[in-house]
């Protein structure tokens, strides 16, 4: 008992936390995860390591479906940035190389999910959330930093629940918990 305390122990001091992963094949293998490298310049790990009893191994986003530890959950998902006069535009692509993106909300018909990344001048994490729509492939980013929500992005997005595109047009709605309190109360399809 002491021996696997202790082992538990070294695990969470190398910065690794109890969590899982989910292979290809939909199993969940709990063990210990880390995928970045905490301190005051955060680095985040191309690869996520597991370790479970004495084994320990690293994985891209093309080797499993996600992972998770500290009520945090990361899926692999394959998506194409574009970019074009500081414009930026998210569509689902298989041919991409997935990235682990943090799901921050799930419902059905409506994900929001948070991109984390590095900032190459200063060392910095930072992030920036999408919602996406899993049967149109849809995806939308939802903020713009301190300037709030990008509704000219989101109106549209929105436009097969006119409450919600409505209330982000009159700026009755002006946050993501809004926008999802509104989602789950007026447009989210029953589950059967």
């Amino acid at each position: 008992m002491f021996l696997l305390g202790s082992s538990e122990l070294r695990a969470q001091k190398k910065g690794y936390y109890d969590g899982y992963i989910i292979t290809l094949e939909g199993d969940t293998l709990r063990g210990f995860v880390k995928d970045r490298q905490p301190g005051p310049f955060e680095r985040l790990y191309a690869k996520v390591r597991f370790k479970k009893k004495w084994q320990k191994k690293k994985y891209r986003p093309d080797q499993i479906r996600g992972y998770g530890y500290n009520q945090l959950d990361f899926e692999s998902v394959a998506i194409r940035e574009d970019a074009s006069f500081f414009r930026f535009n998210y569509k689902s692509d298989p041919s991409q190389k997935p990235i682990f993106l943090k799901v921050v909300w799930r419902n059905p018909d409506l994900i929001l999910y948070e991109w984390e990344f590095v900032h190459d001048d200063n060392d910095y994490l930072d992030s920036f959330p999408l919602f996406y729509r899993p049967r149109e492939d849809q995806w939308v980013r939802a903020t713009q930093g301190i300037f709030g929500l990008k509704r000219k992005k989101l109106i549209p997005f929105f436009l097969d629940c006119p409450q919600l595109a409505l209330g982000i047009q009159n700026k009755t709605i002006n946050t993501l918990n809004e926008i999802m309190e509104a989602w789950k109360g007026s447009c989210s399809t029953p589950s059967p």
